[in-house]
């Protein structure tokens, strides 16, 4: 529950953060949204939301308190997308 409390206000914050293109939750009954599944316009985007206001807060809180048994963090680079999410039109070349 402790790391529910702080995943509302990241969740939040990746949406209103420059450079992010598309944003999903992802997880499996019961506990939904464990992860989250983004695209973003660059690096400097990425780790502008990743290293300040909301989400470190959360990172640092599960941490420091062990929320997880086990954690990945993991970049791709995207050759291409296109189509529509939550109503918004996304193309990557």
């Amino acid at each position: 529950m402790q790391f529910w409390a702080k995943a509302k206000p990241a969740e939040q914050a990746i949406k209103e953060a420059s450079g992010s293109i598309l944003t999903a939750g992802l997880g499996e009954a019961p506990y939904f949204r464990q992860a989250t599944f983004t695209i973003w316009e660059n690096l400097k985007s990425i780790d502008a939301y990743a290293q300040s206001g909301a989400h470190l807060s959360a990172i640092k809180a599960a941490y420091g308190e062990n929320y997880f048994s086990e954690s990945m963090f993991t970049r791709f680079k995207v050759g291409s997308a296109s189509g529509v999410w939550q109503g918004k039109y996304v193309q990557i070349p």
